[in-house]
């Protein structure tokens, strides 16, 4: 951020649950020369049927899971940075996935989250819809009881897998 032409301020939201996770940690080839900040993080994955677009701890979960469950046909794409949004790489992490089914999958409610400003761009981007995959809409960001949050984060997780 600092090293840019243009200097802005830095914000980085991350849940406790990503300071430890083995797949939050970079290599230091990954840091050296010749490396930087890469805002879209694409999937390899040949002739996908879905591609699930998503932020933050989702993507490991999701990752996780695909990996437990032994999917091969969806391709899971990371957008690392929201504004000022990368379009070029969106479309360029999009490109193997002209066929495929395109979700967008948070965590949040329906009502909450990046989706509502996201949609239209994304669209435009992809140059077709976008399915949302979320919680229901409620009036907080999480149910109370652990037990239902845990159910309704699984459900996230499933309908955004599920093929």
């Amino acid at each position: 951020q600092m090293a840019g032409p243009l200097r802005k301020p830095l914000v980085v939201l991350s849940p406790k649950a990503l300071l430890r996770h083995p797949g939050c940690v970079s290599r230091l080839d990954e840091m050296g020369p010749g490396s930087g900040f890469r805002s879209v993080i694409g999937d390899d994955v040949e002739n996908a049927s879905r591609a699930v677009l998503c932020t933050g701890k989702l993507y490991h979960y999701l990752e996780a899971e695909r990996r437990q469950r032994g999917i091969e046909d969806v391709a899971l794409i990371r957008l690392e940075q929201l504004y000022p949004l990368d379009e070029a790489a969106i479309a360029a992490a999009l490109k193997p996935c002209r066929k495929a089914e395109l979700i967008w999958a948070q965590e949040e409610p329906e009502n909450m989250g990046y989706f509502a400003w996201l949609d239209r761009r994304l669209e435009r981007i992809a140059g077709r819809r976008l399915r949302l995959v979320s919680r229901p809409p409620m009036a907080t960001p999480a149910t109370g009881p652990k037990k239902w949050n845990d159910a309704e984060f699984a459900a996230v997780v499933d309908a955004a897998l599920e093929t």
